[in-house]
């Protein structure tokens, strides 16, 4: 078995930095298209991209084609969360905080289990004996909510910086998934 921790630490490096980036060009701006492009980047963009490479890294031997297949994935996800982003964004048809808070906790949260479920439906359709995903979601999802969720929930609340709070979670979850993701599937 390949050491994920390695890995893990290896992704981090390249793609956590770029996801600060992000966030905080996020919160810095007040130009409406460049919120809307960084909140893209965050939500859609760069977890494609890592779920991408970790699929080359960890399963291209299982099933050749996840980043062509991630790909065009990510096209039809942007077509239809893109509208629902920029909502959020949009100063004419402003959101209660509450609004903000379940979208964001949805895609920031449950939506990378969401994106490793039909991953991991399209790597095993058709292998005798492979582990159902729902048994993964049970396992861990929660564990995801009941950590992220009262920080997010602190943060739109205004106990907690939300920046720096997106910056933590953006930091730690998506990494934190993907390795519990393939140590319960190599178990």
């Amino acid at each position: 078995m390949k050491d994920i921790n390695v890995f893990i630490d290896r992704l981090k490096e390249k793609y956590a930095p770029v996801l600060l980036d992000r966030v905080e060009k996020l919160f810095a701006s007040d130009d409406l298209a460049v919120k809307c492009e960084m909140a893209t980047e965050l939500l859609i963009t760069l977890p494609f991209e890592i779920v991408s490479d970790y699929h080359e890294w960890g399963f291209e031997d299982i099933k050749a084609g996840g980043r062509e297949r991630l790909y065009k994935d990510r096209e039809g996800h942007n077509g239809m969360s893109g509208k629902a982003v920029a909502s959020h964004y949009d100063p004419a048809a402003p959101k209660t905080a509450d609004e903000r808070f379940d979208y964001f906790k949805g895609i920031t949260i449950v939506f990378p289990y969401m994106l490793m479920a039909g991953h991991h439906r399209w790597l095993f359709e058709g292998v005798e004996g492979a582990k159902d995903y729902n048994d993964f979601m049970a396992k861990f999802k929660d564990v995801s909510c009941a950590k992220y969720e009262p920080l997010l929930k602190a943060a739109y609340e205004g106990k907690a910086d939300l920046c720096e709070t997106y910056k933590a979670q953006a930091a730690e979850h998506p990494f934190d998934l993907l390795k519990n993701y393939y140590n319960w599937v190599n178990e």
